[in-house]
């Protein structure tokens, strides 16, 4: 992943927006976010790191903005549906929804 200083504006946002629960907001940022190029694996990643801060309700509900932004079929809904398994089985165990192998990625630096 390689990003720009704009992209990491979007990703602080966008956490922002989450925490903070503007759904309107977050739906533009996000669909402005990928119109700009960021890719909805990008958006996915970061969530259930976002979701140690502002919390797993908060963050499958930014899922659920990401799944109507557009008419999202193939890959991303499979996407969506592992980010949301992620997110849920954290939420029902109490656990980090992420692996320890994706703590020292670059999506958790963007997202901490």
């Amino acid at each position: 992943m390689n990003h720009n200083n704009t992209d990491l504006f979007v990703f602080v946002a966008i956490a922002a927006l989450v925490t903070v629960h503007d759904k309107p907001l977050l739906k533009r940022a996000c669909q402005h976010a990928l119109n700009d190029g960021v890719s909805m694996q990008e958006l996915c990643d970061i969530l259930p790191h976002i979701s140690v801060y502002s919390g797993v309700p908060k963050a499958l509900l930014a899922l659920e903005i990401l799944k109507s932004l557009d008419d999202i079929q193939g890959s991303n809904a499979l996407l969506i549906k592992r980010t949301e398994q992620q997110l849920k089985t954290a939420l029902t165990f109490g656990q980090l929804p992420f692996g320890i192998e994706q703590q020292n990625n670059t999506v958790f630096e963007l997202a901490s």
